[in-house]
């Protein structure tokens, strides 16, 4: 009889261990962790914050400068990156990670794709070249969402759709 009682709970380990195995894969491997780089072959990405914000301001504000304000009740998660196009093709806004948010469990924000260069404006039409090879641009996904997604303490988490297809995740808490 012992024999069995041993085979039982081993049974139950090995699903135990199945069972952690599966998640730490999706969760673990593609999570997005701040300052750390996702390299494929054709580009690097690395994000440097998730903020919210009330208006985006490009890196150079001197002089006419184009800013992003929400709507009223409304406010921006904001994801700060770097994107280096290691291909041999210019990369375009349509190209970069498509970023999106879920809060609460279930309440989905579709973001979109901006990047700026070293000037006053932004590049948001889809078509424009904003990373020529070997080059680095500075990504900004923006989401937009109830400002409640900001006060509450309800779970919130963003995830970024890459151009190799792969959705990495952010928790933001």
């Amino acid at each position: 009889g012992a024999s069995n009682a041993g085979s039982g709970s081993e049974t139950g380990n090995n699903a135990a261990a199945v069972t952690s195995e599966a998640k730490s894969e999706t969760s673990e491997n593609n999570m997005i962790v701040i300052g750390e780089t996702i390299s494929t072959d054709n580009w690097d990405f690395t994000v440097d914050n998730v903020e919210f914000t009330y208006e985006l301001k490009p890196r150079n504000t001197s002089g006419v400068y184009t800013s992003y304000t929400p709507e009223d009740g409304k406010v921006y998660i904001h994801v700060d990156a770097q994107y280096y196009n290691k291909s041999k093709k210019d990369v375009c806004i349509r190209d970069l990670p498509v970023p999106a948010a879920d809060y609460n469990d279930g309440y989905k924000y579709e973001g979109f794709a901006l990047a700026d260069r070293d000037d006053n404006n932004f590049f948001w039409v889809s078509s424009y070249v904003v990373c020529e090879p070997l080059s680095t641009c500075h990504y900004h996904g923006l989401i937009e969402c109830p400002t409640v997604v900001e006060e509450s303490e309800e779970p919130l988490y963003i995830t970024l759709k890459m151009p190799n297809n792969k959705l990495y995740r952010y928790d933001i808490r």
